[in-house]
């Protein structure tokens, strides 16, 4: 993989897509923003944002009676890919946490006093990343730290702020390496590999696949599935039949065509039912083109992160029909069934970030509500102190966010495990199938 930059092209692709995405951000590498006290953004939903109640029961949501909070600000560092590769996907995760802000803010603060982000562009690289991590933590003396948003830069980032004893929440979902790593002050908002596999084989057995032809670029959040998905099919006395392709590819890589002519070969030899395409959101759609375009017509399963607006966009909404697999509910919540208990959450989200984005929220926002109202929850109780921040967070419990419903424990910093739901792609809009509840939890 290629760590912390792209080749030209696929830099260039993502900062096209992000001028579309990207709304009142700026491209500054440090940005110190209190939020707005005046807003047309409704406060956010009850459930979502208790002001009166400990933070692991849910309760009472801030209203515009409390006022806008006028008292002294408390800093909160995020992280972010501002530019650089990881800039499209990592542009609506900073809109939603923005947003958050703003209504939070206005609705009364933490018990009077605002949010005050302190935003610091990782450019999407390592380095850049732990810099900056190093800066909020030391310079600018954040209460707590949101990101980094690219997965490589995680294990660095984690390490300072475990060592600084910082509260940490990471938007991403967690890599096997970060699993095995011991967690005392980081978190992650990103639903588990483990719980992604799970999901993968409820799909395979409700679709009734036999057998499932595999491949992975080297990005850890795609290869780390694939042992995880064999544990699974052991337990599950070798079925389905799962064939492993030994060729990868990197994020940054300008030509998949060998990639997608060695799957071709193997889809001619192997004949499986369907093909698990572990991709980032970049290949994704040009492999697919690719593999229509060649006449294969046999469903292609993919990954959580690729159920985006801006999969869909890439190569045009035909190269992904068809495209089945889990992601979040945030996706299109208007499709989620009604008795749903995150319905009327992922509507309310959906519709005040489109209402001020013009356009609909995808995964990555979800993980930057999720982010900050978790933190949010903590400081009420907490205030900025970082030790009770981090004790607040731990103790949350059966909160109800767009991805799922958190129960942190001292052995649990995941949180989440449940809340995914599977989608296709019908006539270029994702659709409902069946919510994810596998039996192996």
């Amino acid at each position: 993989m290629q760590r912390g930059r792209g080749t030209a092209i696929v830099v260039v692709v993502l900062l096209l897509l992000l001028t579309a995405l990207l709304a009142g951000c700026g491209s500054n590498a440090t940005t110190t923003t209190q939020a707005s006290t005046a807003t047309t953004a409704a406060p956010p939903t009850t459930g979502s944002t208790p002001t009166s109640v400990t933070p692991t029961t849910g309760g009472a949501t801030p209203t515009s009676a409390a006022g806008p909070a006028t008292g002294e600000p408390i800093k909160v560092g995020v992280i972010i890919s501002l530019t650089g590769a990881a800039a499209s996907p990592s542009a609506s995760t900073l809109n939603a946490i923005q947003l958050e802000v703003e209504a939070i803010n206005a609705a009364g603060g933490v018990n009077g006093r605002p949010i005050a982000l302190s935003i610091e562009d990782d450019g999407s690289d390592l380095q850049k990343a732990t810099s900056a991590a190093t800066k909020l933590i030391e310079q600018t003396k954040v209460a707590a730290v949101l990101g980094p948003f690219i997965p490589y830069g995680v294990p660095a980032v984690k390490e300072i702020t475990e060592k600084a004893q910082v509260p940490e929440i990471i938007y991403m979902a967690p890599t096997m390496t970060d699993l095995g790593m011991k967690m005392k002050w980081s978190f992650s908002v990103g639903q588990s590999i483990p719980y992604n596999a799970q999901c993968f084989m409820e799909l395979f057995q409700k679709e009734g696949y036999k057998k499932i032809l595999t491949i992975a670029d080297s990005l850890p959040t795609s290869v780390d599935h694939i042992p995880v998905l064999q544990d699974l099919i052991k337990a599950n006395g070798g079925q389905p039949e799962l064939v492993v392709m030994p060729d990868t590819w990197n994020d940054g890589d300008p030509d998949v065509s060998p990639i997608i002519t060695k799957i071709a070969d193997q889809l001619k030899s192997t004949k499986p039912d369907a093909l698990l395409l572990l991709s980032n959101v970049v290949h994704f759609p040009i492999i697919s083109k690719g593999l229509k375009g060649l006449g294969f017509t046999l469903p292609i399963i993919c990954e959580p992160s690729i159920p985006l607006p801006v999969s869909l966009q890439m190569q045009g909404p035909e190269a992904l029909e068809g495209v089945i697999g889990p992601s979040a509910g945030i996706i299109n919540a208007a499709e989620i069934p009604a008795d749903d208990p995150a319905k009327q959450l992922l509507m309310d989200v959906t519709a005040r970030y489109t209402a001020k984005y013009n356009q609909p929220p995808d995964m990555f926002a979800g993980f930057g509500y999720d982010a900050i109202h978790i933190l949010y929850n903590a400081m009420l109780t907490a205030g900025d102190d970082r030790a009770k921040i981090r004790d607040a967070i731990e103790a949350t419990k059966d909160w109800q966010g767009t991805t799922g419903t958190f129960t942190y424990t001292a052995d649990d910093h995941v949180g989440v495990h449940n809340g995914y739901y599977v989608w296709k792609v019908v006539g270029g809009q994702f659709k409902y199938q069946y919510t994810c509840s596998p039996q192996k939890q």
